[in-house]
């Protein structure tokens, strides 16, 4: 699962999801690679909307996203690192959850 490491996917109808006889750890770590979601750049709140690519497929030229007023606000190369948008993985996120807590 390492090999996931420094991969980002887009998948916004989550079809991954529904998947069967997929062990759910493997699950686990592509959901965490999905850029399908919101995020806050600059003291915004944008949501991932879509990917532009070149036309022959081979480049990706812009994240678009869009803001809480539904305008779209473009990133290009160096503007953003796809990584950055990737989800903690369950496990870190309970952990983290777990560590946030106050006892009584």
């Amino acid at each position: 699962m390492d090999r996931f490491a420094e991969l980002v996917h887009f998948d916004p109808w989550w079809a991954f999801r529904g998947v069967s006889g997929v062990d759910r750890r493997w699950i686990e770590a592509i959901f965490s690679t999905n850029i399908a979601r919101t995020f806050v750049q600059e003291h915004r709140t944008l949501k991932v909307h879509d990917l532009r690519f070149s036309d022959d497929l081979r480049t990706l030229e812009a994240l678009l996203t869009k803001d809480d007023a539904f305008r779209t606000v473009e990133f290009h190369a160096r503007e953003i690192d796809l990584r950055s948008l990737r989800r903690a993985p369950r496990r870190s996120r309970e952990a983290e959850a777990l560590g946030s807590t106050k006892a009584l």
